[in-house]
């Protein structure tokens, strides 16, 4: 797994993040429930766009 796909764990109880795909993609944690905004893949100029599960990954993994 590369750097860019790696998870971190939780930033409030540590916990394990999986990425969940249902109606969209978002990373949860497996212990606390806390979770990323739900995204989906889109189209623009004709096709499609892709970028959702990087994109909750890197919203997951921000840290402040």
């Amino acid at each position: 797994m590369s750097d860019e796909t790696k998870l971190l764990p939780c930033p409030f109880c540590g916990g394990k993040a999986v990425v969940h795909v249902n109606e969209g993609v978002c990373v949860i944690c497996t212990n606390c429930e806390s979770r990323t905004i739900n995204l989906i893949d889109g189209r623009g100029n004709g096709r499609y766009t892709g970028g959702a599960i990087k994109s909750v990954i890197e919203k997951w993994n921000r840290r402040i």
